[in-house]
């Protein structure tokens, strides 16, 4: 069976976080299994904005230094690479404090900077795929996702840290070419983990995030730490421990359809303890569940999008105009006519990049009417 190792950490200390990762990876076979001296070990986490430690963005530094300290104990030559959103990989490094962490301790960082092709699996659905060139020179790849919420794709674990390794130029031209189709979205994800396939993954979930995530939700200890050989099984655990059905999480459901990674969960081995003493209490979900509504008769799906379900919009109070959600809106809906940012929503495809590269808390998300015609709806039934 997978197995899905799971610790308790509850503060990002040095040794209590290595001795946690230590103790993750033991079912596993030890992390010497993995690696062997004189190996190219990429670590991947999540670089996608430069935000501070504290605001949960990006992974912590306290926990890649200590997989860097772990990985360089196994004899290997140590890389820490991403490409975010738009700002270069160094900025967002230096400001979430992981660039000090790296050069510290002798490993070294690796912008991903030119994409390529890649051979597709023949059951993908996009027989077009990419990732970042300078994976070819690695040996293997360790996953260090942030346990976080996500608008558009409502968690973001394992599979969706790895888009990463599609350059950052790119990932705009991915969400255009799928649209307002989340499903086509999480197919993409799921396909792309695959090509990319990294041989661990390892979870900071000390501080995470949930409600409208990945960089403006809210801010909270889920105080865990994961470790898999697969990383879809830790998805397929961590949506379950936040409340979410068999059928609800799209990147799973993706993964099912594709035969990609374990989603059973009475087919993953939980080490750690009992499944349900790790339940997440009172998580908040992203409020945009209604973009999968149900058709409504006589109303286009294009005019359900642009009216009745969830859409961005600015908070002017909070807005500085820096104009980073202009420069990354793949459909380029979004223009500035003095304060006021004007959204076409007619055009709009709901990714949310907007929100989830706004560091300022300037672009909210603004409940449709599905949203609360479905809310109504609940109340009644109850």
């Amino acid at each position: 069976m997978t197995i899905v190792s799971a610790v308790r950490c509850d503060k990002y200390e040095f040794d209590a976080v290595r001795n946690a990762i230590v103790k993750s990876l033991e079912p596993l076979g030890g992390l010497s299994k993995y690696i062997q001296p004189g190996k190219k070990v990429l670590l991947k986490p999540n670089c996608l904005t430069d935000a501070k430690p504290e605001k949960a963005v990006t992974t912590h530094p306290v926990f890649l230094h200590a997989v860097i300290d772990l990985v360089k104990g196994c004899g290997a030559e140590v890389f820490v690479g991403d490409s975010p959103a738009i700002k270069p990989l160094s900025m967002v490094l230096k400001k979430a404090g992981l660039l000090e962490v790296i050069e510290g301790n002798g490993a070294k960082v690796l912008p991903f900077s030119n994409s390529k092709p890649v051979s597709a699996h023949p059951t993908d659905s996009f027989h077009f795929a990419e990732i970042a060139g300078e994976l070819d020179d690695i040996d293997i790849i360790i996953n260090l996702p942030k346990l976080k919420t996500h608008v558009q794709m409502q968690l973001t674990l394992a599979v969706k840290n790895v888009f990463g390794c599609i350059i950052g130029a790119r990932k705009s031209q991915w969400h255009l070419k799928c649209g307002v189709d989340r499903k086509a979205f999480a197919t993409m994800l799921v396909e792309n983990y695959r090509h990319v396939l990294p041989t661990l993954t390892i979870l900071d979930g000390i501080i995470g995030m949930d409600g409208n995530g990945p960089v403006s939700g809210r801010i909270r200890h889920f105080d865990i730490i994961m470790a898999s050989s697969d990383g879809v099984a830790i998805d397929s655990i961590v949506s379950r421990l936040a409340g979410f059905g068999k059928k609800e999480y799209l990147i799973l459901n993706a993964a099912r359809e594709k035969g990609i990674g374990q989603t059973d969960i009475d087919k993953i081995y939980f080490v750690g303890g009992n499944l349900e003493d790790f339940m997440f209490s009172d998580f908040k979900k992203a409020d945009t569940a209604e973009l999968e509504a149900v058709p409504i008769p006589f109303i286009s799906a294009k005019t359900a999008k642009s009216y009745l379900t969830a859409k961005p919009m600015q908070n002017l109070s909070n807005c500085t105009l820096c104009l980073e959600c202009v420069k990354i809106c793949p459909a380029q809906v979004i223009s500035p006519n003095g304060k006021i940012l004007e959204f076409n929503y007619d055009d709009c495809i709901r990714c949310f990049c907007c929100h989830e590269i706004c560091k300022y808390d300037a672009i909210e998300i603004h409940k449709g009417l599905v949203y609360h015609t479905m809310g109504l709806f609940g109340k009644v039934m109850k």
